[in-house]
């Protein structure tokens, strides 16, 4: 038999529970909620209003993805855009969702659309997606979305666009989509795209779901760790004024001499700052077609540039001093093979330094290179880097092709002291002549010089390590003082010279090597480098400079091809940087005024 059933007895609250505990638990799950709402609301409003959008139009989050902006720096600090978001449209016809024709007509033929294409969509009654303009206007797409006829829909993508034009395309680079992802397929664009694409990894939730789950181990996540997530901004080394400049130069060489193409950098020797690299065949942004940056790509036999390098080497182990000097009978043979200076003849007993370099003599310095011998002459060109890629914060870069030095041939040491047998790239022969005009020291070239993440944390400078000494101080003396007076004694160049600044310069003609060996008898790559002011103090600014043409035609020595270009982009540093002059006659000019 049961028993009866009682009835539950009510448990009261105790009045401490009721007036204080239980207002305290509902206020703060007020402030939670209010909390999330701010965060989602503000913080994150930007992110909810472009899915909202997207939502509506049809578009997916991925193409509404912003990416961040990269800059040009203008000598004074003031940047200049060069590549950041605008927004594309495209108007689409959802048949689906038409309740008005007429309307619809009405509307899309006010702003001038196609009216026998409109016909024929609506005439597709259950598709629903047919694209009546890939390229809307933005004042079109505003109208479109402020009236939000049913049927008509817009969809937006984000598509990436550079106001600097061609300016540095090589530089920038583009993007491309992959799955509908906007993505950086080339230059700097490519290369720090982990930065400038924002990283979310809650793209795919719901607004109420985000505020209703807890964020994975967002606790355990810092302001500055969710301000990384953002897009970064790159700022860029490139002066726009000085990259303007190269860039009508080498394309001015370039037609000039109906050449393949034309190309150049300016970089700082001290830091590796670049504020100017250029070609002739720029990157088309609007068709990046054909996209290839000579400068860091193209392994090059760069032929003469090489020669202070080799002098250089030889003074460092103190195989020759200053004052060295040979009988130049105009040609040497090694290995049943012939090496000639460029005009077969020779300059005779005590043909000095100055002559070898002034003169480009292939005999002087292969004298040199073969008293330093193979080993000591392959470590330094090891130790000047190039073998090795600059690491430049470009993406494709090549490394040198010296192999030819592992070798015992004493051919192959004789060809590559004058810039032959070896070939390199253009950043690198850039970075190992730098070594001249800075004090003796290798640096890394670069194009980023900060990223910033946004207002939560600092820009994030880019290191750059200068520890590597090649050569001494006395080294660098010597050779530069020999590079300037090409300039203000050879009758090629003396012309040119400036009158407050000392120019270290030397030129090269290099044989172009056939893909499958050997060289070509009438194509020539010519080359020019040099820096100013070429007795520039550790703390006062100077500028390393390479021009170089492939294939020129009409023209046989680089002497010619390329004197005028390079002597007024170097007065064009000079004036623009108000460069602090190095010659005598300069501090007496300054004094008498």
């Amino acid at each position: 038999m049961r028993g009866k059933v009682g009835k539950k007895k009510k448990i009261a609250l105790p009045n401490t529970f009721k007036s204080r505990v239980l207002p305290g638990i509902v206020i703060s799950c007020a402030l939670w909620i209010a909390a999330n709402l701010y965060y989602v609301q503000v913080v994150e409003g930007q992110i909810h209003t472009e899915r909202m959008n997207g939502m509506y139009a049809g578009t997916k989050r991925e193409d509404l993805q912003p990416r961040g902006d990269i800059y040009f720096t203008y000598k004074n600090g003031e940047r200049m855009l060069a590549a950041t978001d605008s927004n594309k449209y495209a108007l689409v016809i959802n048949n689906r969702n038409v309740k008005d024709p007429q309307r619809v007509r009405s509307v899309l033929g006010d702003l001038g659309m196609d009216r026998e294409k409109l016909e024929k969509i609506l005439a597709k009654t259950n598709d629903p997606y047919e694209v009546l303009e890939k390229d809307l206007s933005g004042e079109h797409a505003n109208i479109l979305l402020t009236d939000r006829v049913p049927g008509i829909e817009v969809h937006t993508r984000k598509k990436r666009s550079y106001p600097a034009g061609s300016l540095g395309s090589s530089l920038i680079g583009f993007t491309s989509y992959v799955d509908d992802l906007q993505v950086g397929t080339y230059g700097l664009e490519k290369y720090y795209d982990h930065l400038l694409r924002r990283q979310t990894s809650d793209k795919r939730k719901g607004i109420f779901s985000q505020l209703l789950q807890k964020p994975q181990q967002e606790e355990d996540v810092s302001p500055v760790e969710k301000n990384i997530r953002n897009e970064a901004t790159i700022v860029t080394s490139i002066e726009p004024n000085i990259q303007r400049k190269l860039n009508e130069s080498v394309k001015n060489i370039a037609a000039r001499y109906k050449a393949e193409y034309a190309a150049g950098i300016i970089m700082d020797p001290k830091s590796g700052r670049i504020v100017a690299m250029t070609q002739s065949d720029n990157i088309d942004l609007k068709k990046p077609r054909h996209y290839r940056n000579h400068n860091i790509e193209d392994r090059l036999e760069l032929g003469s540039i090489i020669k202070p390098l080799t002098v250089a080497i030889g003074l460092e182990t103190k195989t020759i001093n200053p004052n060295f000097s040979y009988n130049d009978t105009g040609s040497i043979v090694l290995n049943t093979r012939t090496i000639s200076n460029f005009d077969k003849r020779g300059r005779g007993p005590y043909t000095t330094l100055q002559t070898i370099l002034t003169n480009s003599l292939n005999t002087g310095v292969v004298k040199i290179a073969l008293a330093v011998g193979m080993n000591t002459f392959r470590s330094y060109i090891d130790n000047l880097g190039l073998p090795y890629e600059t690491g430049i914060d470009l993406p494709y870069e090549s490394y040198g092709l010296t192999s030819n030095l592992d070798s015992n041939r004493k051919i192959d040491l004789a060809t590559a002291s004058f810039g032959q047998g070896i070939a390199i790239t253009p950043i690198e022969a850039i970075k190992a002549f730098a070594t001249l005009a800075n004090g003796g020291k290798t640096v890394t070239p670069y194009i980023t010089e900060q990223v910033e993440y946004g207002s939560l944390i600092p820009s994030k400078q880019i290191p750059v390590d200068n520890s590597s000494t090649i050569f001494s101080h006395n080294t660098v003396s010597t050779v530069n003082k020999l590079l300037a007076n090409i300039t203000e004694q050879s009758p090629v160049f003396k012309d040119l010279a400036l009158p407050y600044h000392h120019v270290a310069i030397k030129t090269g003609t290099a044989q172009v090597i056939r893909p499958n060996g050997g060289y070509y008898r009438d194509k020539y790559l010519h080359s020019m480098v040099g820096h100013v002011p070429a007795h520039a103090r550790p703390n006062e600014q100077s500028y390393v400079m390479m021009m170089y043409v492939m294939k020129p035609q009409g023209v046989r020595y680089s002497s010619t091809s390329l004197k005028e270009p390079f002597f007024d982009m170097t007065k064009y540093l000079v004036d623009y940087y108000e460069l602090i002059p190095d010659k005598e006659q300069a501090l007496d000019a300054l004094v008498i005024r």
